[in-house]
């Protein structure tokens, strides 16, 4: 009789035991990154974000990534989820969009053909995949320009212009 007690004692421990570990991965202090983001589209504040569940059962697509970016919102990863985010943008070309998603003007994402490509304009590094067609200007520290189809096409991150002109505010405008 003793020893099924113990199996029970040791039972509702394992129970506890399992049930804090799953607290410890889903916090709503992780929220709070989502929730203080400054593109965060309005309503977007349930734990349904990330988890498939409100409990914080099951991590689903953005949950996932924001996991793989070491629980940091970055311009890429605003970039991969619009329905998310709303940030100013302007497609350039039916292939190529310029995406103002890194609210320090530092970065900004350009999607070629439906890859993103994070140019860090501070850093001034493009990544391999399209430094044949993009470089920054020797007139501004803050630009980058495209070469595509013959045209150049000069984008200033900090004043967030394609060529002069103002960015689009929600990126659905410009699908």
């Amino acid at each position: 009789m003793a020893a099924f007690r113990d199996q029970k004692f040791v039972l509702l421990i394992a129970i506890i035991f399992l049930g804090l570990i799953g607290l410890v991965f889903a916090q709503p202090y992780n929220m709070d990154s989502v929730t203080k983001d400054p593109y965060r589209k309005a309503g977007e504040t349930t734990c349904l974000v990330c988890h498939s569940d409100e409990s914080g059962g099951g991590l689903i697509g953005f949950g996932e990534a924001f996991v793989e970016q070491g629980m940091e919102i970055t311009p890429l990863l605003r970039a991969h989820f619009p329905n998310l985010f709303a940030y100013p943008a302007s497609k350039i070309t039916d292939s190529i969009t310029i995406n103002f998603s890194d609210p320090e003007n530092k970065k900004l994402v350009i999607e070629m053909g439906g890859e993103k490509a994070v140019v860090d304009v501070e850093k001034r590094t493009i990544p391999p995949e399209i430094v044949n067609m993009v470089h920054f200007s020797d007139a501004s520290n803050n630009q980058v320009v495209i070469e595509t189809g013959g045209k150049k096409i000069v984008v200033d991150v900090e004043k967030r212009t394609v060529d002069g002109e103002p960015a689009s505010i929600q990126q659905e405008n410009i699908k």
